[in-house]
């Protein structure tokens, strides 16, 4: 070994095997994604990626043209990262890999009437209709339940008014909604079960809702075998006239072999 490699940085060493290695002792977010960019070795490169987390310069690394550009963006949590990355990317692949991942209305529809390519713009199309039609679909559900008695026991996931919830549902990146499960009916205590209701009384009315979801995947590349690995039993309540909560409780699935 040279006396000005024994000085030098090892992540600057010529030696592919020791920048590796030197890239494993890294926390500076700027200078890895400067070698998850730029280093002469895939393996570099590679192990770079893996260790940052910095959102920008992921999102960056994923807007351009290098080899990596997709897996930066797959490693993309932040939403407005992903929304940026789904609308600016250089790569048309990377940006149909990123628009499955968003669930920004706005940044949709903008997608879906300004990109240059036309398995963009029709996968944010379609990804509009599905996305509106859910978002539709919850919001009438839920506007429909009666107010319920609030129970001290009850532990919520979230809670706020409609548009809160329902938007909070769409966005969580665990599970996608997949429909109604069953409800809860409200029945008056005075009421015996098998007493007709009286004349001109309503119906007993819904005070929650209980949903049902599957696993996560990117839209259009759902894996059904690994959504049958796990589901989502989602129940949400009506506490007030613009009030709700939702729990939320992961289970494995009761399919054998799922």
């Amino acid at each position: 070994m040279s006396l000005l490699n024994a000085f030098r940085a090892k992540w600057k060493h010529p030696d592919p095997a020791v920048r590796e290695n030197a890239v494993a002792t890294l926390a500076d977010q700027a200078l890895l994604a400067n070698l998850a960019e730029n280093d002469d070795s895939e393996n570099v490169r590679a192990a770079a990626l893996k260790r940052l987390t910095d959102q920008s310069l992921l999102a960056q690394i994923a807007k351009g043209t290098g080899p990596l550009n997709a897996r930066a963006a797959e490693a993309l949590t932040d939403a407005r990262a992903l929304a940026g990355v789904a609308r600016s990317a250089k790569s048309a692949e990377v940006r149909r890999l990123t628009v499955g991942r968003i669930e920004d209305r706005a940044a949709l529809q903008l997608i879906a009437t300004q990109d240059i390519d036309p398995g963009v713009r029709q996968l944010a199309r379609t990804k509009t209709v599905v996305h509106n039609s859910l978002y539709d679909f919850l919001k009438s559900e839920l506007s429909k339940l009666e107010i319920a008695e609030r129970k001290a026991e009850r532990v919520a996931s979230l809670c706020g008014n409609l548009d809160d919830v329902c938007g909070a549902l769409m966005k969580d990146g665990r599970f996608r909604i997949n429909g109604v499960l069953g409800d809860e009916t409200k029945v008056p205590p005075a009421a015996a079960p098998s007493a007709p209701p009286a004349e001109g009384s309503r119906a007993p009315g819904r005070t929650s809702v209980e949903l049902l979801a599957g696993s996560h995947a990117p839209f259009g590349e759902a894996n059904p075998a690994a959504m049958l690995e796990m589901y989502y039993h989602i129940k949400v309540s009506r506490l007030g006239q613009d009030e709700f909560d939702c729990s939320v409780e992961e289970k494995p699935s009761l399919i054998p072999g799922g």
